[in-house]
């Protein structure tokens, strides 16, 4: 839920608005009983309770479900309160990385990049997020083609359909380190865009 607030804002704002979201709602239950299990209905005094709370964030509507537009906020936290309680955050610590992500994707409002945060940060699965910063900052240093695509970015770094990334997951016993080198291309790549 945390995680669906951070995409398109500043961390001061998302950070705000998940203070606010958890002041507001003890906890995912009581959030999901505000809401209600119809995700194409959702109750309305609810709706209203969390919208006031991340309504820092933007984007808190429409709320299309049954429709191919993209969810706002609100319908995409509903729809990760819903999923199937099999696949809590243990559970996906325990996927491969390859399945973990897929399953990560399928939610609105998660891409690749905030897919690869969740897992990387918080289920420690050895993914490098690549935003435009990383993005920028990998081209920049020459890894990568000047005019290759996020998603080929992501690939090639990550590794994609079995061949392994250009980073590797681990280096002389350190774990993780896809997620400790994320912060350093973010960092430079903010660097480079000044």
């Amino acid at each position: 839920c945390n995680a669906l607030l951070s995409p398109m804002t500043k961390i001061e704002t998302s950070s705000t608005a998940q203070a606010k979201l958890w002041a507001a709602f003890s906890g995912p239950a009581e959030l999901l009983a505000a809401l209600g299990t119809d995700v194409d209905n959702p109750n309305p005094e609810g709706k209203a309770r969390v919208k006031e709370a991340i309504f820092s964030c933007g984007k808190a509507d429409p709320y299309f479900v049954g429709s191919k537009r993209m969810l706002g906020r609100i319908a995409e936290i509903h729809h990760v309160l819903l999923s199937d309680a099999r696949h809590s955050l243990e559970h996906i610590r325990e996927m491969t990385h390859a399945d973990a992500k897929q399953y990560m994707t399928g939610f609105s409002g998660v891409g690749p990049k905030l897919a690869a945060c969740v897992l990387s940060f918080t289920c420690d699965h050895p993914l490098l997020a690549v935003d435009t910063n990383v993005e920028k900052a990998v081209k920049k240093l020459g890894w990568v083609k000047a005019d290759a695509s996020q998603g080929q970015v992501d690939a090639l770094l990550n590794g994609a359909d079995g061949k392994p990334g250009l980073v590797p997951p681990t280096c002389d016993g350190h774990d993780n380190v896809r997620a400790k080198l994320h912060g350093l291309l973010l960092n430079l790549g903010q660097q480079l865009g000044k």
